[in-house]
């Protein structure tokens, strides 16, 4: 019998994969049968959308009580594949506990599309379903039958490029009307389609956004005077026009005057809107989510917030405004109550961040500290109690998923955290390279980041998993590899990296604080793509090996931290180095990757290695897994293999490597890391691609169980794990490229 998982939450998770010097990456098998102890982290959790011949990507989610028992169902509208196919409206069914089934999907036009929302447009009280087409200019609106079905499309003409939608009783006749933003420049419009009642809607009626280019809309009522006005988030049609919000209001008869424009030039792309009461004085305030293209250098920008309070009668201030994210791709806008104390928090997605960001309310319309949340690639957000216990859960569209980012009852989210290295302006770094290790000597893991174009970063363990910016990590440009070993023998980690740009390794001197002194440099025969602290000569101090290029060379430590001329033991570069006894002599051998082939450099000793053994495996798409797997006492191989979304399992033969078998896995693995995240005495494996991890539990004799997914983020490339928390079990930290950040997947998987 396969073993179960069970998926928790808490506070914190996330995985990716790499490894801290030396340490070995993941590896798994094939198996089946037996009792397995239950491996489970702390993640969003995926919600599957009815199965396509190709990707589903979510472009908005909505949510109503479609099949009425009471409970909130979901609903997303998706592109599928590369959107010449028609796009599909699926529904998930709440089967209580915020478990869900399939409920129906629908085809409802091809090309682009916008906005989905919920309403009775036909007056029958069963939840209905509007969306804008932005490419043929319609909205169309499904309606709703009894047992959660509904009825073919209908098309209504709603202006030119089509793209946000509100629903409200404009003309005060008491039928629900539609409200359309329409993007077409230079002049953008509003139109308004009155409804009949019947689920049919009349002529368009086309009001000026007063802005160039109408991208998204909200209605309520911001003035007092019983009926519904229209904000309108409105776009440039090119650098020098400028983004705007406007404020349309009402007549009372459904007719809307001329646009007051709320915000200068300092608003950028005003992507989505959401009114709400946000300084809790009564009235509407506005919540306008931006993208901001310009900021940055290298082509990143970020996603933020403007909030604009109200003064009663419909007049705006700007409040304040600030960032929720790292690259330009906002996702959505949502308000809701998440911490219990009945104000509104605001949360965002950031498609391309993979990340929900959340800033809570102080009661007085400002928000606090910043904290993201993995979510995965998508677009679409909603705040809703999703499993009915009493507090305001989060749901994030994604590719053929939807995502739930549960409460724990006390406004904490369980998904995994993601954790920067400067939350405000996430200019400290971008992840490439991660090594996990304690720099501060305060007994608990850190964290320390490199990436090519900037500068290396520090993240400081609070001692419970959660993390703060610390001093800067190395300057250097370009980086190509880091690690982390005790060259000097003062019993705290120092630093070793390398530049793109020379043929060396700088070596830094740990001070103790996790600041680091330069003491040299280590010359090499090219440049370096990997280094691997360990004690190769057996004299009880950290030498270093060193590959790149076309070269594996070995510098012998002179025990206090300097180094012997390093010297070549192969012609060939060693993709992913690690060190690891193989061969069962008591000295630690080489292992890395070259082509296709793995290849170990066999130790005499002495810290030379004479001996090379190749074995044919089809090479590996990141760092591998070392371990034993078949509990045979000697160290085997686990390889990602990304072009065929396996693991190579490579079983130890007196030194040799022979390939056993290959896992299947659901993702492309980038990197793997392998410890006994289940407590059992086997080592399980992890690994990383994409937005998720993926684990899989040792059954014991080679063999593993089933793949449980966990949501990480996005651009996951590497993997590490260690005890983050200090609770005595395994942790996963996983990286995060455009989130310029890492997260952290707490395990709870229990004795």
């Amino acid at each position: 019998m396969l073993p179960t998982f069970r998926l928790q939450w808490k506070k914190l998770p996330l995985a990716s994969i790499c490894c801290c010097s030396g340490i070995a990456a993941a590896l798994l098998t094939v198996g089946s049968a037996a009792a397995a102890a239950e491996i489970a982290f702390v993640a969003a959790r995926e919600l599957p959308l009815a199965a396509t011949l190709q990707v589903q990507n979510a472009l908005a989610v909505a949510t109503a009580d479609f099949d009425g028992d009471g409970d909130p169902d979901l609903a997303a509208l998706s592109r599928v594949g590369d959107g010449n196919r028609p796009n599909r409206v699926s529904v998930l069914l709440n089967r209580s506990g915020g478990n869900f089934s399939p409920g129906g999907s629908y085809e409802v036009g091809t090309g682009d599309a916008g906005a989905l929302v919920t309403g009775d447009f036909d007056g029958n009280g069963d939840p209905d379903l509007a969306l804008t087409n932005r490419t043929d200019g319609t909205v169309s609106v499904l309606l709703g039958r009894r047992g959660s079905r509904f009825a073919v499309p209908v098309s209504f003409a709603a202006g030119e490029q089509p793209v946000g939608l509100a629903v409200g009783d404009f003309n005060g006749d008491g039928r629900q009307d539609l409200a359309v933003a329409n993007q077409i420049s230079p002049a953008g419009t509003v139109s308004v389609l009155p409804g009949s009642g019947n689920g049919n809607f009349g002529s368009a009626l086309t009001f000026d956004s007063g802005g160039d280019a109408a991208r998204s809309v909200a209605a309520g009522d911001v003035d007092g005077d019983g009926d519904l006005d229209l904000a309108v988030g409105n776009v440039g049609g090119d650098y020098y026009a400028p983004d705007t919000v406007t404020l349309l209001k009402n007549n009372g008869n459904g007719s809307f005057g001329n646009s007051i424009t709320l915000t200068d030039t300092s608003v950028f792309d005003p992507t989505a809107l959401q009114f709400g009461d946000i300084d809790s004085d009564g009235d509407l305030d506005l919540a306008v989510l931006t993208e901001q293209l310009r900021v940055y250098s290298f082509g990143y920008g970020s996603v933020g917030a403007q909030t604009l309070v109200n003064n009663g009668v419909g007049n705006f201030a700007l409040q304040e405004y600030f960032n929720l994210g790292t690259s330009p791709n906002a996702g959505g806008l949502a308000l809701g109550d998440i911490d219990g104390d009945a104000d509104l928090d605001i949360a965002a997605f950031n498609s391309r961040d993979g990340a929900v960001a959340l800033r809570r309310n102080d009661g007085s319309g400002r928000f606090g500290e910043l904290a993201r949340f993995a979510s995965g690639n998508g677009s679409g957000i909603l705040l809703a109690d999703i499993d009915l216990d009493g507090d305001t859960d989060v749901v994030t569209g994604g590719s053929n998923a939807l995502r739930l980012l549960a409460n724990d009852g006390q406004g904490e989210l369980q998904a995994a955290p993601i954790f920067g290295f400067n939350a405000e302006t996430f200019r400290d770094a971008r992840s490439g390279i991660i090594e996990l290790g304690d720099l501060d000597g305060d007994g608990d893991l850190d964290v320390l980041f490199g990436y090519p174009y900037y500068s290396g970063a520090i993240s400081l363990n609070r001692g419970d998993g959660t993390f703060v910016g610390g001093p800067s990590g190395p300057s250097v440009f370009r980086i190509t590899t880091l690690a982390l070993g005790d060259i000097d023998g003062d019993g705290d980690l120092d630093l070793q990296d390398a530049s793109s740009y020379y043929e060396s390794v700088n070596l830094r001197k740990n001070n103790g604080d996790a600041t680091f002194a330069d003491v040299g440099v280590l010359d090499t025969p090219g440049i370096p793509g990997a280094i691997a602290p360990a004690d190769l000569d057996g004299d009880g101090d950290l030498d270093l090996a060193v590959s790149g290029g076309s070269f594996t060379a070995v510098a012998l430590n002179n025990g206090e931290g300097s180094f012997a001329a390093a010297t070549t033991v192969s012609g060939i570069a060693l993709n992913f180095l690690q060190t690891g006894d193989f061969d069962g002599d008591g000295d630690l051998d080489l292992v890395g990757v070259s082509g296709s082939q793995v290849i170990s450099l066999i130790n005499n000793g002495d810290g030379t290695f004479p001996t090379s053994r190749e074995a044919e495996v089809g090479g590996s798409s990141g760092r591998f897994a070392i371990l034993d797997f078949d509990g045979d006492g000697d160290l085997d191989l686990a390889l990602p293999q990304g072009t065929s979304r396996s693991f190579a399992l490579l079983r130890n033969r007196n030194g040799r490597f022979e390939l056993s078998g290959r896992v299947p896995l659901s993702i492309a693995p980038a990197a793997a890391v392998a410890t006994d995240f289940d407590g059992d005495g086997d080592p399980d494996l992890a690994a990383v691609g994409g937005e998720v991890a993926v684990t899989l539990p040792n059954l014991g004799r080679g063999r593993f169980g089933a793949e449980n997914r966990w949501v990480g983020g996005s651009s996951i490339r590497q993997i590490l794990s260690g005890d983050l928390d200090g609770d005595a079990d395994a942790d996963l930290v996983v990286d995060n490229q455009f989130a310029f950040g890492f997260g952290v997947l707490k395990n709870i998987s229990g004795p």
